[in-house]
């Protein structure tokens, strides 16, 4: 059986996966919480290899040795630091919608979490992440989106972005022998479709698949899609 492991976003939660779980029945999916998120919100939010390490102990707990690894916008960032630190329990890396190099802006964007709370992004936030045709039909995603920022605590969010805007993983990425498969969405104002295409380009071997009419949030806007687009990957590296 397929085995995959399956890293949510911030301020999201492992709940982000279930549209893509309910559309993958014979595949053995495991999403897990990251530090500071869900049910572990009262944990702190440290550095991306910390959170490799909590990635393995994941694996580790699951009774997997090996499996491909997914990880969407943030997690996608946590998901290449665990192919590169561990490459012997990666079977594959898939990078969702999310930036491989940094984003100063995201530093300001900390810098006013912590001032003005998560309030104060809310709506923008939700306005970068969906279509604008998801939100005016007011999602079960765009709900559960909206939940998610309301229960965030600042201060993990804001240490989310500062990880964020440091983040460059593409080089490192393309010297770790995993294969690694990144996917774009079209319409995706934060993971940005020709950052990705760079990165697809610079790392040997990867494949790249650009998701038309979605937003940011693609595992909540087209978990079909995305299903199909990972086994198609995932049969090319068995």
């Amino acid at each position: 059986m397929t085995e995959a492991v399956l890293v949510h976003g911030t301020p999201l939660d492992r709940r982000a996966w279930g549209p893509l779980v309910a559309e993958l029945p014979d595949v053995r999916c495991v999403a897990y919480d990251l530090p500071g998120h869900g049910a572990r919100a009262v944990e702190e939010l440290t550095t991306y290899d910390a959170l490799a390490d909590d990635l393995a102990r994941v694996l580790d707990a699951h009774r997997l040795d090996r499996a491909h690894v997914v990880g969407h916008s943030f997690g996608g960032q946590v998901a290449a630091t665990f192919a590169v630190r561990r490459p012997a329990r990666v079977a594959s890396v898939a990078i969702v919608c999310c930036r491989l190099e940094p984003i100063p802006a995201f530093v300001p964007a900390a810098d006013a979490l912590e001032a003005d709370g998560v309030a104060a992004i809310a709506d923008a936030a939700i306005g970068r992440w969906f279509t604008p045709e998801t939100i005016d039909r007011g999602d079960a995603g765009v709900r559960y989106a909206r939940e998610r920022l309301a229960a965030a605590r600042p201060a993990t969010l804001a240490a989310a972005y500062r990880l964020i805007a440091a983040f460059d993983g593409t080089a490192a990425l393309a010297a770790c022998g995993v294969p690694v498969h990144i996917v774009a969405a079209e319409r995706d104002h934060v993971g940005e479709r020709a950052g990705l295409r760079a990165a697809a380009d610079a790392i040997p071997g990867a494949t790249y698949a650009l998701v038309e009419g979605a937003g940011h949030m693609l595992p909540l806007e087209q978990p079909a899609r995305l299903a199909e687009l990972l086994r198609s990957r995932w049969r090319e590296t068995q």
